[in-house]
């Protein structure tokens, strides 16, 4: 299980203090379902969790304008590591340069509506 607190150890404590959070909506019409991201702060992604199922999974009305929401189908979020480059994250496109680090997200889905079980999408 993700520790939503602590990002893995060894990885820059400044990266290691956010989360993504994914989350997927059921079209209120026909269509594709959405679905949406954020980078937030670690201590805030149970706020954006409990406030996603609050207004699309239990309320399903917008308290601002009072029409219908999407619903919930799921949500996931993702601990940041930093993952060595690819030959093309070089300057010299080479494999034994210095290479730019990339992020990577480890996502786990939080949340998920019955019925929308299907396999987690791959990882943004």
């Amino acid at each position: 299980m993700i520790d939503l607190a602590r990002g893995p150890a060894g990885d820059d404590p400044r990266l290691g203090a956010l989360r993504l959070v994914a989350w997927e909506l059921a079209p209120l019409a026909q269509g594709p379902p959405t679905t949406r991201q954020e980078v937030v702060p670690a201590e805030d992604a149970p706020r954006l969790v409990a406030a996603l199922r609050r207004l699309h999974d239990e309320l399903a009305t917008s308290p601002h304008s009072g029409r219908p929401t999407a619903r919930l189908r799921r949500v996931r979020v993702g601990v940041p590591s930093l993952e060595p480059g690819f030959w093309w994250t070089s300057p010299t496109l080479e494999d034994d340069d210095a290479r730019a680090r990339l992020v990577a997200w480890r996502m786990e889905t939080v949340f998920e509506a019955p019925g929308a079980a299907a396999p987690d999408p791959p990882d943004p």
